[in-house]
């Protein structure tokens, strides 16, 4: 999946010229709508760069719709045979002004501490893949009351959840008039909590990102 990521923004086009990620999409699906843009074998998906922004945008007006606002946090915990769905997740965040939180921590009781500190408005998480022996549900359920709003990757129904394929309602953009927001080079796009790291905590903001493209087109670094 992340050769597919790297191989979409490394295309010698004008996006190099944009200022985020956001228009950087936008720019590629003007210039090359039916190239190639994500490919998940394991899950029977590939994507083109209109069918991306397509999805990635109806992802991004869910989470408008639900009352997140730009600035807030989006974590997501997601096991990896969920790579669409993060990735969609990640990119429709970003395309609603969120900052993205990803985390390296697997353990339960990381996550949970990020949950208890309010500070996260959206949480995407796959519930019943088991880590410590016990679903995912199990071990945070306690602190989910803590985010305003949660989706979650799975085809059961869960109490005060989301469905993620219920965030795709919106895939036609004349279904609602939320509009994006006004992506600022200088707001945060993503917050990376590392295990290795001595502060623990990385802040990139939407400058950063696009550097890091122009330089080695490293975005998957992030995804």
């Amino acid at each position: 999946m992340k050769h597919y990521m790297k191989k979409l923004f490394s295309t010698k086009v004008s996006i190099l010229a944009e200022k985020n990620i956001v228009s950087s999409m936008k720019e590629l699906g003007n210039q090359l709508p039916h190239r190639d843009s994500l490919l998940s074998v394991s899950q029977g998906i590939k994507w083109t760069i209109k069918e991306l922004n397509t999805y990635t945008d109806a992802f991004a007006r869910h989470l408008l719709e639900s009352g997140l606002e730009p600035g807030q946090k989006f974590l997501i915990w997601s096991d990896v045979n969920h790579s669409a769905e993060i990735v969609c997740a990640t990119l429709g965040a970003i395309k609603a002004g969120l900052t993205v939180v990803h985390s390296e921590y697997e353990n339960s009781e990381d996550i949970n501490t990020l949950l208890k500190t309010k500070e996260i408005a959206g949480f995407m998480f796959s519930p019943y893949n088991n880590i410590e022996s016990s679903t995912r549900l199990s071990l945070i359920e306690d602190n989910l009351s803590n985010v305003q709003h949660v989706i979650q990757i799975s085809h059961k129904s869960i109490l005060n959840t989301v469905k993620f394929k219920q965030a795709f309602n919106y895939s036609s953009g004349f279904k609602t008039n939320i509009n994006f927001p006004e992506i600022k080079e200088n707001s945060n796009v993503f917050e990376i909590y590392r295990s290795n790291d001595k502060n623990g905590r990385i802040s990139l903001t939407h400058g950063d990102l696009m550097d890091k493209i122009r330089s080695n087109n490293s975005v998957t670094e992030y995804i």
